[in-house]
């Protein structure tokens, strides 16, 4: 890995937590306002929990399906291409 590929990554990173601060952040800060508000600490941490635990799953998901689609595709691909005809 040379120290520009390093870079990249870095810089794809930084740009992609801002994401999370734009997106994730208002919907933690709101069920934490509430949850610190009216009950004691290990709701407010079930809380974190159950939503860390459901993006987790939900990117799990997404990932699962397009590894699906590739999958698919790349057999759909190899099959035309053995009977001579073209991915279109």
């Amino acid at each position: 890995m040379t120290p520009s590929d390093f870079y990249l990554i870095l810089a794809l990173g930084f740009v992609s937590s801002l994401h999370c601060v734009q997106m994730c952040g208002p919907v933690v800060l709101t069920y934490s306002v509430a949850a610190n508000s009216s009950g004691p600490r290990r709701r407010l941490l079930s809380l974190h929990l159950a939503y860390n635990m459901g993006r987790t799953l939900t990117y799990m998901l997404l990932g699962a399906v397009a590894g699906l689609g590739g999958s698919w595709r790349e057999s759909r691909t190899s099959q035309l291409s053995s009977q001579g005809r073209r991915w279109c």
